[in-house]
């Protein structure tokens, strides 16, 4: 028995090795400013000031992009760098269920374009957590697995 869970020890080693090795992918975060960087922000921008009923500019915790897909956590803010009061927002009557104004987004380049696949604002969970199976995005690049 404890020769067989060593084999399957091994074996499960190996396949783990064998997919973090077939599967290694670069991941860059675009520079501010450049134009990738712009173009994937403006792809979430429409989506952003609809809900937030008004011009956005965003503060980056986290974008990932690797293999046509994009990843971003940011916070959104006024072009003159003011918070957004919550109350004045389309989620004015969910605030008190949401984490902020914190937005997460994933985005796919398709067709020479950046496109918007899903976006969550306020989430109290890890709502991206679904979206390597929901829509085939690598784990790694939400932050999922290696």
């Amino acid at each position: 028995m404890v020769r067989y869970f060593k084999l399957l020890l091994f074996w499960s080693g190996l396949t783990l090795l064998t997919v973090s090795v077939g599967t290694a992918m670069s991941i860059k975060t675009p520079q501010p400013g450049s134009a990738e960087r712009v173009a994937i922000l403006d792809a979430m921008r429409p989506q952003v000031e609809a809900a937030m009923r008004g011009p956005v500019v965003f503060v980056i915790d986290t974008m990932n992009v690797a293999e046509g897909w994009a990843f971003v956590v940011g916070y959104p803010q006024r072009p003159d760098g003011s918070a957004i009061d919550p109350s004045e927002t389309g989620y004015a009557s969910e605030i008190d269920y949401m984490d902020g104004l914190t937005t997460i987004a994933l985005l796919r380049f398709v067709n020479n374009r950046w496109n918007l696949i899903d976006l969550h604002t306020g989430s109290t969970d890890a709502s991206f957590t679904i979206w390597p199976e929901l829509f085939g995005v690598p784990g790694p690049i939400v932050g999922m697995g290696e």
